[in-house]
């Protein structure tokens, strides 16, 4: 059996929503379709202000620019995706890669602080996997050095902690909707803020500057037909979470080897499970992940060759040493957990890692 890692939303709804926006004509990126989907992304996530943007790329590239300019520096994760890192390539601010604590995708706080110069203009934490982080330790570094918390929750559509949704705890928090997201738009994302002047910033990045002549911008708005369908898929949000929190919980308790659980949870926090996490303590991990996705089960560790980011090619200037991030790498894996697996595919994925870790 080969288990899929994308799900693909298919609701009559999105059609109604579709139809409408097609009989509006006005599609651009200043339609009032776009505006309606601001606002209900706004509401939902309970955040004073939403920016759509052409992509979770765009959206970080906006964060960016308001906050750090040429010859800045920014401190980010050393366990991220490429994605995250090249928004400060092209705007020419220098990536200063932090170590993660030993069992969580969360920044060290004592290399968090060795990191920060005179240069540091922000912070980027990364919430992969749609895992919350405990920002607690670090939020007291980054306001005692007057630094600005960017959340890059591309993929923690949903998830929470203490109370408040992943990407409205930091200044500003950027997200994707491309297609494997728990909100997908095809290609697209926002940004969510309650710094009115950011909200104003990043807009107006997005806008051409708004073509005043004065200001510098880019054209990164999503259209009219994206945001109408964003609008139909806000509403599924919930329900999608609380199946893949089901299907997680079902492979979690149904592992029968104490040399796999699932990466720790922040206290008073909840994923949306854009993916299990789970950590794993065998004579050989990647030979245990492979024979996974040998037998049908993909990961994403493996699919995009997840290693500290420093150690690819194009970040050689910035190469640092991150062991705790390099080894917290070795011994991950994420497990698909989407709605679009039933209980065919779940009790497969329990069997088989069951079966597998008995040679390991």
């Amino acid at each position: 059996m080969k288990i899929s890692d994308k799900y693909l939303i298919d609701d009559p709804l999105e059609l109604k929503y579709l139809e409408e926006a097609l009989k509006q004509k006005k599609l651009s990126g200043t339609s009032d379709l776009v505006k309606k989907y601001e606002e209900e992304l706004a509401t939902y996530f309970k955040s004073k202000y939403a920016i759509a943007t052409s992509s979770g790329t765009a959206s970080l590239i906006c964060a960016v620019q308001e906050v750090a300019s040429k010859g800045d520096e920014i401190i980010l994760p050393s366990t991220i995706p490429l994605m995250t890192a090249y928004p400060l390539l092209l705007l020419g601010i220098k990536p200063v890669f932090c170590d993660s604590e030993k069992s969580s995708l969360g920044l060290d706080e004592t290399d968090l602080s060795n990191k920060i110069t005179k240069k540091t203009k922000a912070v980027i934490n990364v919430p992969m996997w749609g895992y919350p982080i405990d920002y607690s330790k670090q939020q007291k570094i980054i306001e005692e050095n007057d630094l600005v918390l960017i959340e890059d929750a591309a993929q923690a559509h949903g998830a929470k902690l203490c109370d408040k949704f992943v990407g409205t705890i930091g200044k500003m928090g950027c997200f994707s909707t491309q297609d494997r997201k728990i909100l997908p738009t095809g290609e697209g994302g926002f940004i969510l803020t309650d710094d009115k002047k950011m909200a104003e910033g990043v807009r107006k990045y997005s806008c051409f500057g708004f073509m005043n002549g004065i200001d510098f911008g880019l054209n990164f708005k999503l259209s009219g037909l994206q945001s109408a369908l964003g609008r139909a898929r806000i509403k599924q949000i919930d329900s999608q979470i609380r199946i893949r929190t089901k299907n997680a919980n079902y492979i979690t308790k149904n592992i029968n080897s104490d040399k796999i659980r699932e990466l720790k949870i922040p206290s008073e926090s909840s994923p949306n499970y854009y993916s299990l996490l789970l950590e794993i303590n065998t004579k050989d991990n990647a030979a245990f992940i492979q024979k996974l996705s040998d037998k049908g089960i993909p990961s994403d560790i493996l699919k995009y060759d997840q290693i500290p980011l420093y150690e690819k090619e194009i970040f050689t200037p910035y190469k640092t040493n991150c062991s705790n991030a390099k080894s917290l790498l070795k011994n991950i894996t994420t497990i698909p957990v989407h709605p679009g697996l039933g209980e065919e595919e779940l009790e497969y994925i329990v069997k088989t890692i069951n079966n597998t870790i008995e040679d390991f």
